[in-house]
């Protein structure tokens, strides 16, 4: 097998992002085609995010390992088969197909959810955001005052944050 340059890594992967339908689970084997180095270059250089390629690798590894079939992943979309895949592959059992169906009924987020609720997670809602530069440090020590520390997991993080929007409505 050849290595496979940056620039030309990146032009296929543009071209695979601007085809007439964006195909997921093309995009995420070429990814898995692709040594690290290589792989960090494109995705920067081709304007996908990280967090959305390691998605679409996700995706079509499950595809690949029998966890869910392409025909699903085009029916419910990426962002729901994502959250399937993830406790398909925890669980090591295939999606069942009630739980595609639900998926065509459900928003993102409540899949999210019920996807977490069955691989043993507690989870009621999720929020995602991007910080710009410097705004993480500045977020860390806002978190820090409400008594999150470095060390502390995700729901000390979640009961810092709460504490700050609980502060900032009795401000209001």
């Amino acid at each position: 097998m050849t290595a496979i340059s940056v620039p030309s890594a990146t032009k296929k992967l543009r071209l695979l992002l601007r085809g007439e339908t964006e195909n997921h689970v093309e995009i995420g084997r070429y990814l898995r085609l692709l040594n690290t180095a290589v792989l960090q270059e494109a995705i920067r250089r081709s304007g996908l995010t990280r967090r959305r390629a390691y998605y679409f690798i996700a995706i079509s590894r499950a595809i690949d390992d029998g966890l869910i079939s392409e025909a699903s992943v085009a029916l419910i979309g990426w962002v729901k088969a994502r959250a399937l895949c993830a406790v398909a592959r925890r669980t090591g059992k295939p999606v069942p197909k009630a739980d595609i169906l639900s998926a065509l009924r459900s928003s993102k987020e409540k899949v999210h959810n019920q996807s977490m609720v069955k691989a043993g997670c507690e989870c009621r809602s999720s929020i995602t955001f991007t910080l710009g530069e410097g705004e993480g440090e500045e977020l860390r020590e806002l978190l820090a005052r409400f008594g999150w520390s470095q060390g502390d997991g995700p729901t000390a993080k979640t009961l810092a944050l709460l504490a700050m929007c609980r502060t900032a409505n009795q401000i209001r």
